[in-house]
């Protein structure tokens, strides 16, 4: 049987440490090299501050001010991962809903936009854009990251969901979970192509 391990608490979630053995730490705060797949919001490593107030704006039940203006800062310093030297490799595969839902209103998406297209210069990131044309792909079942270690001695994939948010550590989900990003980054658009999509959807706005 696979293995799940669950973290319902949204203030344990920002400092939680899961550790698979003595010699491996994962830590979301310091996050090593990882990979997104977003079929629904911007990626909280993407956001501005001003929409990632509106994204905790639309929980249900509502977060109380201090708390929510503490994820926004806790979430905010985890960007710091992408200019981290030496630099990990960061890629995102994101459906074009996830680029065009007005969440905030179209000037906080704009700048939100314009962002992405600075973080996408960067050498270590790679932003791609799937096409909504396509009949069907590998990431239908939902939004993914998987995370490993620099020397790729272990990895993971971290899954939000409904009742929390959870970590796969074991096959064969871990390996299927590789193997369908693989698919989804040769089905999405190139990143050069992504990112004049992208401008082309912030000029519009």
């Amino acid at each position: 049987m696979h293995k799940v391990h669950w973290w319902r608490s949204p203030t344990r979630y920002r400092s939680a440490r899961w550790q698979p053995g003595s010699r491996t730490t994962w830590r979301r705060n310091g996050r090593p090299p990882g990979y997104s797949y977003e079929h629904i919001l911007i990626p909280g490593l993407l956001q501005t501050p001003e929409y990632a107030r509106a994204v905790f704006d639309c929980a249900t039940p509502p977060w109380d001010d201090d708390e929510r203006e503490s994820m926004i800062d806790a979430r905010m310093a985890r960007h710091a991962v992408l200019h981290r030297k030496p630099a990990p490799l960061i890629t995102f595969v994101l459906e074009k809903i996830a680029l065009t839902r007005p969440i905030g209103g179209p000037k906080v998406l704009r700048d939100n936009l314009l962002h992405i297209l600075d973080i996408a210069r960067l050498r270590n990131v790679e932003i791609q854009v799937m096409p909504e044309a396509l009949e069907s792909h590998a990431g239908l079942s939902g939004s993914f990251v998987l995370l490993e270690t620099e020397r790729r001695e272990a990895q993971l994939v971290y899954v939000e969901g409904l009742s929390g948010r959870y970590f796969l550590s074991e096959q064969p989900e871990l390996g299927d979970a590789f193997a369908r990003y693989s698919s989804l980054r040769a089905q999405a658009l190139p990143p050069a192509e992504s990112a004049r999509w992208i401008e082309q959807v912030a000029r519009e706005l």
